[in-house]
């Protein structure tokens, strides 16, 4: 993912966490989980930073939404209390999304500044400028 298509997800979520009145902390990693782009809108809480990088993280390493975490947890006993404490960095509520191009995980994008299912709408309407826009992505 290059550092264009990074900071255009960024803005489009920045963007999107201004309309709801939200301030947010918004990060997008690349497919190993690495911060390529970041910001922590004014008045973002402080921890707001860790959880959205953990968020997209998550989402990246995973290839999955961390919302499904919650479901995939849920029923399952084990892993429900093994998953969160042994994995580093798991986040299991909403906000981060992998970014995706075809079937191949590039990047996760993550933002915390909400409720999580707020969170989850900046997140896909940060994902939604790369198929408006269509940056280099790869």
């Amino acid at each position: 993912m290059t550092n264009t298509a990074a900071r255009a997800v960024l803005e489009a979520a920045i963007t999107a966490a201004d309309s709801t009145g939200r301030s947010c902390a918004i990060a997008v990693v690349d497919a190993a989980g690495h911060l390529n782009a970041f910001a922590r809108m004014d008045g973002a809480p402080v921890i707001a930073i860790q959880v959205a990088i953990d968020k997209a993280y998550t989402a990246a390493g995973f290839g999955t939404s961390t919302a499904a975490w919650h479901e995939t947890i849920r029923d399952d006993a084990p892993l429900a209390l093994g998953a969160p404490a042994q994995i580093d960095r798991l986040i299991t509520f909403g906000g981060g999304e992998p970014i995706t191009v075809g079937n191949q995980v590039i990047g996760g994008i993550g933002v915390c500044g909400g409720h999580w299912s707020e969170d989850v709408s900046i997140a896909q309407a940060g994902l939604r400028v790369l198929t408006e826009r269509s940056p280099h992505v790869s």
